[in-house]
């Protein structure tokens, strides 16, 4: 029923855009519902998932670990930087502040209707960057420093610019006794069996989306409450990532209240845990990475996809949010060209030259032929034997007289 509801939704957006693209849903069923519905996006949970995948959506907050990642954490930045035209949402949602709303026919699932939006800042599968990129490293405490610093490296900023800017908080406890040190801070109820919260407040100083992130090297589930309003958990399986406390005007006082589950809380200290996008300073950087990006013919397939791709500078650093695998094959202008693995994770590769080029990416698994040559070989076995079967049967009769 969720997949027959959902399709003629996703179909139509695939009918009315034959360009390559990503896109996602924000109503989630299982981690398979994108292989279910022919949706190209984040979602996704095998056994065989490559672990640097994972820890690529997870740095950049998503929800991502051990076999799997869910589109769960996305905001304006990253759903841009990796192609996120489409999401599928219900009516008013929050998204629909930053994306704007499809003419497609909307669809019912579980009695909500649910919209398709299209994100007018989602950059192709392959775009100019500066070259820092190659040398850029996640080591932020949070995923929004990781952000910051990763489209800092894109545009080749020589000032950090705060395009998740932190904001300051006020912190206090109920029912919490608190331990400090240089590596942690550790909470722990005075009182067992009664409520124990740790609440960080804060004033807005712009009208925003506000996200909350708080990193921990021993990390224990908590309900977490956004002014007294159940907000889900935090820390747990799908919840360890971006969480959105939702848009506030400007001078509104929040409180995030994080009440114990387990006995103990542990979290890192000195750290922004609360955010708001500076989207104007977003969408500038944006674009800057949108005027040199690859235009994809629409008559691309899932393991060869060609289009044009021009840049005005010699030697121009490509990145590609193509996971990376050595079963890639990449030209430019027809011949074949070498790349190199960028954030421990995708592809990049370089331009020698300023213009208009052709630029194609071709896919096989590395060990494709090998296994051709063997499933070849044993078929060639499988019809010699049903072919000499007899004569065979009988010439081992006769010399085993």
């Amino acid at each position: 029923d969720f997949v027959g509801s959902l399709r003629p939704l996703t179909d139509s957006i695939v009918e009315s855009d034959p360009s390559f693209f990503r896109y996602e849903k924000n109503v989630h069923r299982k981690y398979c519902d994108n292989m279910a519905l022919n949706i190209r996006g984040l979602t996704n949970s095998t056994s065989t998932l490559n672990k640097e995948t994972i820890n690529f959506l997870k740095n950049l907050g998503y929800a991502s670990k051990s076999h799997w990642s869910k589109y769960l954490g996305g905001n304006i930045i990253t759903d841009s930087l990796l192609g996120i035209k489409y999401i599928i949402d219900s009516e008013n949602a929050d998204i629909s502040k930053y994306y704007d709303l499809t003419d497609l026919e909307p669809v019912n699932v579980n009695k909500t209707d649910y919209y398709a939006y299209i994100n007018d800042n989602a950059l192709s599968l392959a775009y100019s960057v500066n070259n820092a990129v190659l040398d850029y490293k996640f080591n932020g405490k949070t995923p929004m420093e990781n952000i910051n610093g990763l489209l800092n490296a894109m545009i080749g900023s020589e000032e950090a610019l705060e395009f998740f800017v932190p904001v300051e908080i006020e912190e206090s406890t109920s029912n919490l006794s608190t331990k400090t040190n240089s590596s942690y801070y550790e909470y722990r109820p005075e009182v067992t069996g009664s409520a124990a919260t740790l609440t960080y407040t804060f004033t807005t100083n712009t009208a925003a989306e506000y996200f909350f992130y708080l990193p921990s090297d021993y990390p224990r589930e908590v309900d977490l409450k956004v002014n007294n309003k159940s907000s889900g958990t935090f820390y747990a399986s799908e919840t360890t990532r971006i969480i959105s406390l939702g848009f506030f005007e400007e001078g509104e006082t929040v409180n995030v209240g994080m009440t114990l589950k387990a006995d103990v809380l542990y979290t890192i200290p000195k750290v922004n845990s609360i955010y708001y996008i500076d989207v104007d300073l977003a969408k500038d950087a944006l674009s800057n990475l949108a005027s040199e990006q690859m235009i994809i013919s629409d008559d691309w397939k899932e393991h060869n996809i060609k289009g044009t791709y021009s840049t005005a500078n010699d030697l121009t650093t490509v990145f590609t949010t193509l996971p990376y695998d050595e079963g890639w094959k990449i030209y430019v202008d027809g011949n074949e060209i070498e790349y190199e693995k960028a954030l421990e994770a995708v592809i990049a590769f370089k331009i020698d030259s300023a213009g208009e080029h052709t630029v194609e990416f071709k896919y096989a698994p590395k060990t494709f032929t090998l296994g051709l040559a063997i499933s070849l070989l044993s078929l060639g076995l499988f019809v010699f034997i049903i072919i000499f079967e007899k004569p065979l049967a009988s010439i081992w009769a006769k010399v085993t007289e």
